[in-house]
């Protein structure tokens, strides 16, 4: 291929120099400095398409090098979102446990300092003791005839939780006595002036509080439950 294209170019050169080829004509010699010259011109390369490729190629590199910075900055930012999420998730979580916590704590307090307050008074005779039973009796035919009997299961949880069914029973911080622990103890003299050592009298006077207050037992109920008083 060299051979060809320098032969292309010294005749060109001889055509150039106005040489006309002939058999009987004399060929015009060259020096070596003409023909290296003409040598240098077959060995010619495009140099700036070298220098295109280079570049392009440069360029490429930088491009997907971008690429990879990107995406490893993106994947950072997520990284750094998902661990801000879970720590906001446990925080959210931690006090949530925190408030039930003390949640139940503060309710078994309350509920531990009323048990405490309701203290036995001074039992009077035996003979004069009225037994639970038979006060019970008494009640659950009240209020089955007041309110229903299926609001008794209701009206025996309060009295339960306020005196335990002991219509003696005084509460020596606040004064509050009897079956359903009315404040003052005194009140209950409304429903009969025995009070103080009839249960009956006192089923009577609670009976008419919770339907006048709550309308009816399970109202009672539902607000004891709440409030931890009713």
């Amino acid at each position: 291929m060299k051979t060809l294209l320098v032969s292309s170019l010294i005749s060109l050169t001889l055509l150039n120099s106005g040489f006309s080829y002939a058999p009987n004509n004399k060929i015009k010699e060259y020096d070596n400095t003409e023909l290296k010259q003409i040598i240098a011109i077959s060995d010619y390369k495009p140099r700036s398409i070298d220098l295109g490729i280079s570049k392009i190629s440069s360029n490429l590199e930088k491009i997907k090098e971008d690429e990879a910075r990107k995406i490893e900055e993106q994947k950072k930012i997520e990284e750094e979102n998902r661990l801000r999420e879970e720590e906001r998730n446990r925080q959210i979580e931690e006090e949530k446990q925190a408030k039930s916590k003390q949640e139940i704590a503060t309710a078994n307090k309350i509920a531990s300092m009323r048990q405490q307050s309701v203290v036995k008074a001074p039992e009077p005779a035996v003979s004069t003791v009225v037994p639970a039973g038979d006060l019970q009796a008494y009640a659950k035919n009240r209020v089955c005839e007041v309110f229903g009997c299926d609001q008794w299961d209701a009206y025996y949880y309060i009295i339960d939780k306020e005196s335990h069914w002991n219509y003696l029973a005084i509460n020596k911080s606040s004064g509050a006595g009897g079956l359903c622990q009315a404040l003052p103890f005194s009140k209950m003299a409304t429903a009969g002036s025995d009070y103080t050592t009839n249960p009956n009298t006192q089923t009577e006077w609670c009976i008419s509080y919770i339907q006048s207050r709550y309308k009816n037992p399970l109202g009672a109920k539902a607000f004891w439950i709440a409030n931890y008083w009713f």
